[in-house]
């Protein structure tokens, strides 16, 4: 039967099976995602007012002129001008509801699913690999997969070092000894040894080919030079997953 006219361009169709009686079918398009249930597409309604001195979480839905936004960033509301130019709401359109994604038109097509309950992983070469958890029929959340300590390439085998400013804390710098990072390299995990200990971090601004911002995600064992490090796999300049599975 037919439902809706898909919102623009190509779009592609994926089921989204929870159990027998919850299954959703999902409208992937340029940069959205849309979703269909018991042969309706799911609209919003009942929206609360938006509110200055609000604190929202990644998915809450408010209206604001009788336009009925969805939150991009936890954040406690300020202006909604100045929230929303700084890009912290996606507007939706008219009463549909629909998430943002980073695909753009090009890329639906070579998108690869697996799920496991309430939660689709997504993987493309080209994105870091995502997952789309549902909490209800109009609270879906897209977001990076936060990999814990790993994977990585091999271990260094030259006499570059790698010296962290600290051994925790967030905003930290890493220092090379020679070229190593790339301006590519922001969201890369980097895995540091010290004596017995390997501590590691996510890097989160890149300076030059020897010095990069990281956040520490489990300890470094000192603020010393080390030979022993490694990269992670996954990056912008390495590449992604093309494909998931259980």
């Amino acid at each position: 039967m037919f439902v809706s006219e898909i919102k623009s361009g190509a779009a592609r169709i994926v089921p989204f099976e929870f159990s027998t009686t919850q299954a959703y079918i999902l409208e992937f398009g340029a940069e959205y995602i849309r979703f269909y249930k018991d042969r309706g597409q799911i609209q919003t309604s009942g929206v609360a007012a938006w509110l200055t001195g609000t604190a929202y979480v990644v998915g809450d839905l408010r209206t604001e002129a009788s336009v009925t936004y969805y939150c991009l960033v936890a954040h406690t509301s300020g202006t909604f001008a100045t929230d929303l130019a700084a890009a912290k709401w996606y507007a939706q359109e008219d009463t549909i509801y629909e998430i943002p994604t980073p695909y753009v038109s090009g890329d639906i097509a070579n998108l690869k699913f697996t799920q496991s309950a309430d939660v689709l992983y997504i993987t493309h070469p080209s994105y870091a690999p995502r997952k789309l958890i549902r909490t209800g029929h109009t609270q879906w959340v897209l977001s990076v997969i936060d990999f814990l300590d790993g994977p990585y390439l091999s271990t260094n085998i030259t006499t570059a070092t790698i010296t962290p400013s600290a051994t925790t804390g967030t905003g930290i710098t890493l220092t090379a000894s020679a070229a190593t990072f790339a301006s590519t390299d922001v969201g890369r995990l980097v895995r540091i040894k010290h004596s017995s200990t390997w501590g590691y971090a996510k890097i989160t601004a890149y300076t030059s080919a020897t010095v990069v911002t990281a956040d520490v995600k489990s300890n470094f064992g000192a603020t010393t030079a080390s030979v022993d490090w490694r990269l992670g796999v996954y990056s912008v300049t390495t590449g992604y997953p093309s494909c998931c599975m259980f």
